[in-house]
This record gives C-alpha cells, sequence and structure tokens, in this order.
C-alpha cells in the first residue's frame, strides 16, 4: 500500500510536469516526447505494482479502446483503388500516378502523421490505465497536484504578460522550445475556466467565500490577459453553474451566489467589450470552418486520417483566403476529428459524448464528480473553437478529470452517505463533508 501511494504521487507529480511543459500542439517536440516516456515508465510502475483490478467503470476502457482501434485502422493497407474511391484531396493524375506505382496504400494520406497519433493515444490508454489501478480516494487525492499545475501556470503566465509581449514566451526563452498552457494563449484560458469549478467547490466546503470571489477576479484577469472570448464566456458558465450547485448544497449562501455572480458577469462584460473593441480575427475561423466542411464532405466516409489535417487542408485552402497565417489546425477539433476519421469517428464521438452525458446525469448526487464533470465538459465546449485537448498539457487533465467522473463509486446509490473523498485528501475541514454527505443535487 505504501508503495503504492508513492507511485500515486508520481503520477501526480507527472500531472504537474506535463501541465507546466507540455503545452504544444505540434508534433515532433522534444519535450513532448520526454513526457511520453516519463508517463510509460510511471505508469508501468504502477500497473506492475497494482496488475489487476479497477476503479472505472468498464464501457469508459471499451470506448478508449475504440478510438485507439479508430486511428490504427487508418494504418492498415488496402487497395490503392478503394482509397481513391472515397478521398477527392488527392488530385486525379497523382491518384493515377501513385496507384500505379504503389498498388497498397493505407487510408492515411499521411501515415507518419496517424502513427504518431496511435502513438500518443497508446501513451494516454498507459496513463488511464494505471489512474484505473489508483483507489477513488487516490484519484481524489491527485487534485493538490492539478491546483499545483495550475498556480504554475499562473504564475508564469502572469510574469510573462508582465514582463514580455504577447507573441514571446518566457519559458521558451529559458528553454529554447515552448511549453506550458501558456504557449497557447487560448488553451491556457481553458486551464483557467476548467479550473474555476475545482477551486471553488474547495473553497466554498470551507466557506473561503473572500477566497472565492478573489480567485474569480484572479481567473478572469488571467482569461483577459489572453485574449480569449470564448475562454471569457466560458468562465461565467462555469462560475454561475459552479455557485448553483454548491448553492443546492448549502456550502453557500444565496448572497454568496449573488455576489459571486455578478461579479463574474460585470468582469466579463467589461472585458469581452475591450476584447471586441480590439478587433480579433473571428473571420479566420469561419474561414477554416467553412473550407474543412468542404473537405470532409469531399472525402466522406473514412476521412484523410488522423493527423493528416494540415496536408489535405492545402488541398482545399483558396488563394482568396490565405492571409500570411499557417493553419495548423481547423480551431474546431470536432471538425477537424470528422476531416480526418469520417463517419467513424462521428460515431465514436457520438457515443463518447453520450456516455459522458449520461454519465453526469447519474453522478449528480456526488459533488465532487459532478464538479469535475462540469470541468470536462468546460474543455470541451472550449473544442467547439479551439483545440486544447491536442495538447500533451489538457489530454493528461483531461483524462485526471474523466477518470473522477466515472469512477465505479459513482454507480452507488444517488443518495449515499459516500464521503466526498476529494474534500478529505485536500481540506483538512471534516464538519461541512459530515454534515452534507448524505444530500443530493437531484433532492
Amino acid at each position: 500500500m505504501g508503495r503504492l501511494l508513492s507511485l500515486k504521487n508520481l503520477l501526480g507529480c507527472l500531472m504537474v510536469v506535463a501541465m507546466v511543459f507540455g503545452g504544444h500542439a505540434a508534433f515532433g517536440e522534444t519535450n513532448d516526447t520526454m513526457l511520453m516516456l516519463a508517463t510509460v515508465a510511471i505508469s508501468t510502475l504502477v500497473l506492475l505494482a497494482r496488475p489487476r483490478g479497477s476503479s472505472l467503470e468498464n464501457r469508459i476502457v471499451v470506448l478508449f479502446c475504440a478510438v485507439i482501434f479508430l486511428v490504427g485502422v487508418q494504418l492498415v493497407p488496402i487497395p490503392w483503388i478503394n482509397v481513391l474511391a472515397t478521398q477527392n484531396a488527392i488530385p486525379e493524375l497523382l491518384a493515377n500516378e501513385l496507384s500505379s506505382a504503389r498498388p497498397w496504400q493505407s487510408i492515411s494520406l499521411n501515415p507518419g502523421r496517424t502513427l504518431d497519433v496511435f502513438s500518443w493515444l497508446l501513451v494516454f490508454g498507459l496513463f488511464f490505465i494505471s489512474l484505473s489501478r489508483l483507489a477513488t480516494e487516490d484519484l481524489f487525492g491527485l487534485v493538490p497536484f492539478f491546483l499545483i499545475g495550475v498556480a504554475c501556470n499562473v504564475m508564469v503566465g502572469t510574469i510573462q504578460f508582465i514582463t514580455y509581449s504577447p507573441q514571446e514566451r518566457l519559458i521558451s526563452n529559458i528553454t529554447t522550445y515552448q511549453a506550458g498552457f501558456f504557449t497557447n494563449a487560448n488553451h491556457f484560458a481553458t486551464l483557467m475556466a476548467a479550473s474555476i469549478p475545482i477551486v471553488l467547490f474547495m473553497l466554498s466546503s470551507r466557506r473561503r467565500y473572500l477566497l472565492m470571489l478573489l480567485y474569480i477576479a484572479v481567473a478572469f484577469t488571467m482569461i483577459f490577459l489572453s485574449g480569449s472570448r470564448a475562454g471569457m464566456m466560458l468562465g461565467v458558465t462555469a462560475t454561475v453553474a459552479t455557485l448553483l450547485l454548491v448553492l443546492q448544497l448549502g456550502a453557500v449562501s444565496r448572497w454568496t451566489f449573488a455576489v459571486g455572480s455578478l461579479v463574474a458577469v460585470v468582469i466579463s462584460y467589461t472585458l469581452i467589450s475591450r476584447l471586441l473593441v480590439q478587433g480579433l480575427r473571428d473571420d479566420v475561423r469561419s474561414t477554416i470552418a467553412t473550407t474543412t466542411w468542404e473537405g470532409i464532405w469531399d472525402n466522406l466516409p473514412w476521412g484523410v486520417g488522423f493527423g493528416a489535417f494540415q496536408d489535405a487542408y492545402r488541398v482545399y485552402e483558396k488563394m482568396s483566403d490565405i492571409q500570411g497565417v499557417f493553419i495548423n489546425h481547423a480551431h474546431n477539433d470536432y471538425l477537424e476529428l470528422i476531416f480526418e476519421g469520417g463517419i467513424p469517428a462521428v460515431l465514436v464521438l457520438f457515443l463518447c459524448l453520450v456516455t459522458l452525458a449520461i454519465q453526469t446525469w447519474r453522478v449528480r448526487g456526488f459533488q465532487a464528480r459532478l464538479i469535475s464533470s462540469l470541468a470536462v465538459w468546460i474543455i470541451l465546449l472550449h473544442s467547439i473553437v479551439d483545440y486544447p485537448l491536442r495538447t500533451f498539457s489538457m489530454s493528461i487533465v483531461f483524462l485526471y478529470l474523466i477518470a473522477i467522473v466515472f469512477s465505479v463509486r459513482a454507480r452507488s446509490n444517488l443518495h449515499s452517505s459516500e464521503p466526498e473523498q476529494m474534500l478529505q485528501s485536500t481540506l483538512p475541514s471534516r464538519a461541512f463533508i459530515n454534515r452534507n454527505a448524505p444530500r443530493s443535487i437531484a433532492s
């Protein structure tokens, strides 16, 4: 047990390091490679320490395996004629030349990139399985590591915004490569918005209402500095939804809820107005979405291959749309997934979202799991206008939150008196836990 506890702390340290150094979305980054090796090593140690037993529901493991299979099958060689029948991203003359030179080809137009994606998923799958070996209270015990990662990003992000121009990155100047959530301002905003439910829930359990208001102000200030309007709106959503949840649980008074919501709305309205004046380039995202849709319909039913977005997008990009900006992603993860994976990706994505929605409803009587599910939905909502889950940092955080939401103990009676281990493992206050554990939001 002691050995497993120390390995749990290693997983927590891995999460902190990933949150600081794994924020780049480009393939082949040295820091991501090092993080992958560390993830494999630590996850393997956890599995060796506890080779059997799982604290997660089987269906989420099955869905994860389906995602890995969906990517892996795109690497299987098939006759060229079958590939050409569904992929119009390949010009006809080039397709005829390639089919005569190579009679077999994978579905993916860029097998190397698809192999990169496949290796990423295998590493994340190993990390996810290692999380499943932890007891539920140990999963909740990793929350302090998440908070440390958030604090590190806030600290370095603040120094960056004060000391450097928006185009510069403090960590890149120190280590010669970009790292952390602050590598991408929008992903930094995603982190801040997703952290709001966790932090407010923690503080509300100890009735630290002034600290709650202070963190709301800090979070919205950091989101404003990132320049993300979507992040600002998601921050408001996360704040109001969290305050509503803790209000129903009796953790905050109506006065605190009203003041907190008012602070969030006023700050966000003021800051969004300033961001609108700055004239951020929404036209670029709409243009990318239109072009991506064209590529989707032209390459049904199998898509162009995971990781092949950049190559395939060039085929459909019009000269009039080129604005001196390199388009590396669709800035809509769902569109990009469909473009790369076709109809099978649509089916798997639909199953995943429905499964998460059902689980969110089932855990409505468990505060910590419900709060974690809210953070998950914040990340997924931001994926409509960006690609946070294509970074090592956010993927690690996302999998950790998913592990909490799908912990098997959530399947017990909704009105169970099970204490919220998240609070027990991070806060000394037990009175609130014992007084409110039997209560359900549904009641």
